[in-house]
This record gives structure tokens, C-alpha cells and sequence, in this order.
């Protein structure tokens, strides 16, 4: 992980799980690249979860995409605190092939 990339993920995570910094945490998301995004997303899921976790984890990237297919683009999640906003533009979500 750069540098760069690990001081973002390190500040992200410093401002997450407080709904007194959720404002700051979201600026900073909607400042970062798409590429910083991504690679925070990649880095995240290196890390091992407990197990409800991780079908918490799948179930939002489920809704996520589902929306997205729909053509809505929009996702409220549990807390009803953030709203995810996804471009529709292209059918496929960067790194979501499958293989079995």
C-alpha cells in the first residue's frame, strides 16, 4: 500500500464508526479519486471479518449493484445516515467479474 493510500485509509478509518465525524468522512470521500476509492475499497477487503460481517459486507455490495442495475443509483444504508450514489453509466462494476 503507498503511502499516500495508507494515510488515506488510516484518516478514513479514524472517522468512521462516529456519526460526529461522518460529515468530515464523506467530504473526504467525495473528495478522493476514483482510483483512491477503489483501492481503499480492495485494501478493505484484504482484512478478515467476523463472519457476520462479511454478510453484512456482501448484502450492501449486493443492494449496491442491484440499484445500480435497476438505473436508480442510489443506496440508503442501514443507519439511514449516508446515501451511496453510483454512476450507471457502465453495466459492470470495475473488478466485479467472477470466476468460479
Amino acid at each position: 500500500m503507498s503511502s499516500t493510500l495508507s494515510l488515506l485509509f488510516k484518516t478514513l478509518l479514524a472517522l468512521s464508526d462516529d456519526p460526529q465525524l461522518a460529515g468530515a468522512r464523506n467530504d473526504l470521500l467525495e473528495e478522493a479519486s476514483n482510483e483512491d476509492l477503489i483501492n481503499v475499497i480492495n485494501s478493505s477487503s484484504n482484512r478478515v471479518f467476523a463472519r457476520k460481517d462479511n454478510e453484512r459486507i456482501a448484502a450492501t455490495l449486493l443492494d449496491i449493484i442491484a440499484r445500480e442495475e435497476e438505473g436508480t443509483g442510489e443506496v440508503k444504508d442501514e443507519s439511514e445516515q449516508i446515501v451511496i450514489k453510483v454512476d450507471s453509466e457502465d453495466d459492470e462494476l470495475p473488478g466485479s467479474s467472477l470466476s468460479a
